[in-house]
Formats: C-alpha cells, sequence, structure tokens
C-alpha cells in the first residue's frame, strides 16, 4: 500500500519556520503507523524538506510551457520531483 501527500505549502512568508515539517510530520506518523510507503511530488523549493525526513528521488520531470505564454520570448521551465519514502518501523519502549 501507499499513501500520498498532496498540496504540502505555506505562503511566502511562513516559510522556513518549520510549519511545513509539522505538516509533513503529521502525515508521516500516520503512514508509519500503518506500514505505508509515501509519495510526495516536490518543486526545488521544497525538495531539502523531503530529503531531511527520508524521502528519496525517483524520477525527476522537466516540462517546457514557453510555447502558451506568447511571443516564445520568455522560457518557463516547471520541474518537478517525484520521491518515496519507506516507512519507518515503531519505536519500542
Amino acid at each position: 500500500m501507499l499513501s500520498e501527500l498532496d498540496y504540502l505549502s505555506t505562503k511566502p512568508s511562513a516559510q522556513r519556520q518549520g510549519i511545513g515539517a509539522m505538516m509533513l510530520l503529521g502525515g508521516l506518523e500516520i503512514a508509519d503507523k500503518y506500514g505505508l510507503k509515501t509519495f510526495v511530488t516536490s518543486s526545488p523549493i521544497g525538495m531539502n524538506l523531503y530529503l531531511k525526513h527520508g524521502f528519496e528521488v525517483v524520477k525527476t520531470m522537466r516540462r517546457d510551457y514557453s510555447r502558451f505564454i506568447g511571443d516564445g520570448q520568455e522560457k518557463l521551465i516547471a520541474v518537478d520531483h517525484f520521491m518515496i519514502r519507506q516507512p519507518r518501523p515503531k519505536a519500542t519502549v
């Protein structure tokens, strides 16, 4: 089985304050409880958060949307990293 965490984001003024990590850890706690692998799609900006919490990059996709924005003078490239994390065993006391 696989869990997916989707659309974790914070507004720019709230970034780098631990809010994203708190949301991520809440989802990972549930996934670990049930022994589920967890899948995320990350932008380059969020990638380090996921790497710090045990995710590994499975695939990176780059898409060129430049042809949709008009005269072709600008480049609009989107990059997504598809990442997965294995469940962590429960700590024993």
